[in-house]
């Protein structure tokens, strides 16, 4: 079986795309995305969780609103009299209404819990932000893993196609009495040592599919095809980086919502010593057995002046202020750890995109190194180790190139995501 061509390898390598096989779905990474966005359990929970939130962002459990209830009660009572005949006297009454109590004011305490509520949704739909952002990255680390795994199978099985010539060469070979046994079982080995890794990477490739389908919530097979190639952004820059990040962060904004709660919280604290002015009235029915019965509408109001309580305001807002200065230092840490790490994955970056364009050179030239060995060994003028050194070499260039291109893809995907693209 000739082995393929230098050109058509070449252009293969640098677009590292695959085709799909024909009796296999393709799945795209975009689709592969849509899907677990949509399916995936954990982003469906988080999603929850955000609309309870939102739910419960109202006035009425900002406290500004009033309550109307509709109440009912009775009683029945009999007594002895000290009368001539000492007869027990029975009586009843029955009470029935509609009322209601209203806070007109606190010290402004429910416009401060409204702006709470308002900040806890802002912060459940960030945190709901960031889980998105963290299963598209995994969907993207484990597509183009499936990308990188199946690179590395076509990887191997060239070098079984040039490990089943050399083994056919040696077997004439040494059936004709021209070269040693060893030569063909080394030959043999080689080979057999090919198959079992063609084998084991057969296995990888599908536990990885497995991996993206939970990841996008089981909704299909494992018999699909990936599409995309591993490409990448030229247009990636520091500066530019630096400049988005403090804006976008998700871990950053969400730092900073932290940091709104908790100064809301220590004004809310605060409006514990102001007074508060509430009313409450309702309509009222009552039925008396031995009197008759009266009804009539009643309003009623209620002035709460804070004096003492122990010192729990004091304490109150004591401690919100405290936690407010907390939320500051996490929030300034939180900035220190996104920047550093930033600066960190920008320098993993070049160092993988430097890389990857070295080996791809240096697996060129293996691939040519390996061509010519074999065509010298078809024609005598090479050994069989020699061949076997350069298929291992190719081999060795070959997994570096594409762990080289997977880790540089995965560099760039956690820039994005750093930075909420």
């Amino acid at each position: 079986m000739k082995p393929l061509p230098l050109l058509y390898s070449c252009l293969f390598v640098c677009s590292l795309q695959f085709p799909a096989q024909a009796q296999q779905s393709q799945l795209t990474l975009s689709k592969a995305i849509e899907v677990a966005l949509k399916n995936n359990y954990n982003i469906a929970i988080a999603r929850n969780e955000t609309e309870i939130v939102s739910t419960q962002n109202n006035w009425g459990n900002a406290g500004s609103l009033p309550t109307v209830q509709a109440v009912a009660g009775g009683n029945l009572s009999s007594s002895y009299s000290q009368s001539y005949d000492n007869s027990p006297i029975n009586s009843s009454q029955l009470n029935a209404g509609v009322e209601f109590a209203w806070t007109l004011f606190d010290g402004g305490r429910m416009f401060v819990r409204k702006d709470i509520l308002e900040q806890n949704q802002a912060l459940s739909e960030l945190e709901l932000r960031k889980k998105v952002l963290s299963l598209t990255f995994s969907i993207v680390a484990t597509y183009f893993d499936i990308i990188r795994q199946t690179q590395q199978l076509q990887s191997i099985n060239e070098v079984i196609n040039y490990n089943a010539e050399r083994v056919a060469i040696l077997n004439t070979s040494f059936n004709a009495g021209m070269s040693a046994k060893n030569d063909f079982l080394q030959a043999q080995i080689d080979y057999n040592k090919s198959l079992a890794s063609a084998h084991n990477q057969e296995v990888a490739i599908v536990s990885a599919k497995r991996t993206l389908q939970n990841l996008m919530g089981n909704t299909m097979t494992a018999d699909f095809d990936v599409t995309d190639s591993i490409t990448f952004d030229p247009s990636l820059s520091i500066d530019d980086l630096r400049e988005k990040i403090v804006n976008v962060n998700m871990n950053i904004r969400a730092g900073q919502k932290q940091l709104e709660i908790t100064q809301l919280a220590f004004r809310e604290a605060r409006t514990l010593f102001f007074p508060s002015l509430s009313c409450t009235g309702g309509y009222y029915y009552s039925n008396f057995s031995n009197t008759g019965n009266s009804h009539g509408p009643q309003v009623g109001g209620r002035l709460v002046i804070p004096i003492y309580r122990a010192g729990q305001n004091r304490q109150a807002s004591t401690i919100a202020k405290i936690n407010t200065l907390s939320a500051e230092y996490r929030l300034e840490q939180t900035r220190l750890e996104v920047l550093e790490d930033l600066e960190q994955t920008f320098l993993e970056y070049e160092n993988f995109k430097k890389s990857y364009e070295i080996e791809l050179e240096t697996y060129k030239f293996a691939l040519e190194n390996l061509e010519i060995n074999t065509a010298r060994f078809r024609l005598g003028h090479s050994t069989s180790l020699e061949v076997h050194i350069a298929q291992e070499v190719y081999m060795q260039s070959a997994t570096r190139m594409v762990d080289f291109a997977y880790a540089l893809k995965m560099s760039e995907t956690k820039l994005k995501q750093l930075v909420a693209q």
